[in-house]
């Protein structure tokens, strides 16, 4: 296995980027990370899966890493969706919060 066909692989999992950027962003949205923080955080993800993806084909040749990309493009999709409704629940809390009192829109009839 050389270092050529390890990069002509890794190029080609769409589903392990897209899992890194939901990190990432997850990870800016709940400021774990700040402004300007993200390209390195990135650069660390994709870093970590070159070792790992290196580390399978030495150790473990005959993983599917095409499965395996797979999974991470559905952990991908749950995490954004999972981040979204989480983001628009705190939003919905806060709009409440604000409206509250407000006529017509803001009554409450708990007690």
């Amino acid at each position: 296995m050389t270092l050529e066909s390890l990069l002509v692989i890794f190029v080609s999992l769409g589903g392990a980027a897209a899992l890194v950027t939901a990190c990432v962003n997850t990870l800016k949205q709940f400021g774990v990370l700040k402004d300007g923080q993200a390209p390195t955080a990135a650069l660390l993800g994709n870093l970590a899966l070159f070792v790992a993806l290196a580390l399978l084909k030495v150790f473990a040749p005959v993983v599917d890493i095409a499965n395996l990309d797979a999974t991470a493009g559905t952990i991908a999709q749950i995490l954004g969706l999972v981040t979204g409704l989480v983001v628009q629940v705190g939003l919905s809390k806060g709009a409440h919060s604000l409206l509250r009192g407000a006529p017509v829109i803001g009554k409450s009839f708990s007690a």
